[in-house]
């Protein structure tokens, strides 16, 4: 056998099934390239889709930092709100405590100056009874008794009114020349 002869034997005897396994096969090349577009086409999609959600992410995270960004300095502003509040009410508080400081000062400073009247008028009482209280009277006089415990009276309501006031020191010398003796005479009615 020669060469054309096998050529010829073999292109009769094998030409319809190697056409048949060409086609099969060039239909199944077919369909493969099909199937690798369409999963081409999918993972591309699913690509677009993946990049589509990361920057959605993106955009999200920025958007989140953003807010995040914006209540960090809204927090700030309030904290320094606050300590203004704070700072406010302490100038307050400290304004509110001078003038509880002057309205007691200036409180005391006319109770002294009514004390003081009070008593320059007890003062001119006592000396108008014209009496001593370092001399008591005889204990027959009756009347002199009565100028007594009447000076006496004025005596002791001038240094209680001094003593409540802290006028004492100023009025020192009245007390100290107007004192009552140390000893009284006893007196007995029989």
């Amino acid at each position: 056998m020669n060469l054309k002869t096998c050529l010829t034997l073999f292109t009769r005897k094998f030409i319809a099934p190697t056409l048949a396994v060409l086609m099969f096969f060039a239909w199944a090349g077919w369909q493969l390239w099909q199937e690798h577009r369409a999963l081409t086409a999918q993972g591309l999609a699913l690509q677009n889709e993946q990049l589509a959600f990361y920057k959605a992410r993106m955009a999200e995270k920025e958007q989140l930092l953003r807010w995040e960004k914006a209540l960090e300095l809204r927090e700030k502003a309030l904290i320094e709100q606050n300590a203004a509040l704070e700072n406010v009410q302490a100038q307050c508080a400290q304004a509110q405590e001078r003038n509880l400081t002057l309205t007691r000062a200036n409180s005391t400073q006319r109770q002294q100056e009514a004390a003081r009247e009070q008593l320059h008028l007890l003062m001119a009482q006592f000396s108008a009874t014209g009496v001593s209280l370092r001399r008591p009277p005889a204990c027959e006089d009756k009347e002199g008794w009565r100028s007594y415990n009447t000076a006496y009276s004025l005596y002791s309501s001038a240094s209680a009114l001094a003593g409540a006031h802290s006028l004492t020191r100023d009025y020192a010398a009245f007390f100290n020349s107007n004192a009552p003796a140390s000893a009284v005479a006893l007196c007995f009615n029989p």
